[in-house]
């Protein structure tokens, strides 16, 4: 997707669909509402959210004003989630890369789409 900065503004971060509330400039109510269920461990109905075994610790690269840096969020479904973060407030063009050794870099299994 090529949006600007201003239009990711409302996107978020983790089901990339358009929210008018974000709940600590990431989450829609209803991704915030799983991800505290997968940090407690349990749903509504006691059980262990299926969340829980998708999240895992990604590490993206991006170059920036000359240098690199890498990023690291311990718990998201796909690189996206970071990439929507940065592109969020970024002032220009940014680019990504994948961290050397990261899941991030490893061979692409299927994936469903994110709830």
């Amino acid at each position: 997707m090529a949006l600007g900065a201003e239009e990711w503004r409302l996107v978020c971060c983790r089901c990339l669909r358009r929210a008018e509330r974000l709940i600590h400039r990431k989450f829609c109510v209803s991704c915030f509402n799983r991800d505290r269920e997968a940090r407690i461990g349990r749903n509504a109905k006691g059980q262990t959210p299926r969340l829980v075994a998708r999240l895992r610790p990604i590490s993206i690269v991006v170059p920036q004003a000359g240098a690199v840096r890498t990023v690291t969020e311990a718990r998201v479904l796909g690189a996206w989630e970071i990439m929507v973060a940065i592109a969020r407030q970024a002032t220009g063009p940014v680019a990504f890369g994948a961290a050397p050794g990261s899941l991030a870099a490893q061979p692409v299994q299927a994936q469903s789409a994110p709830d």
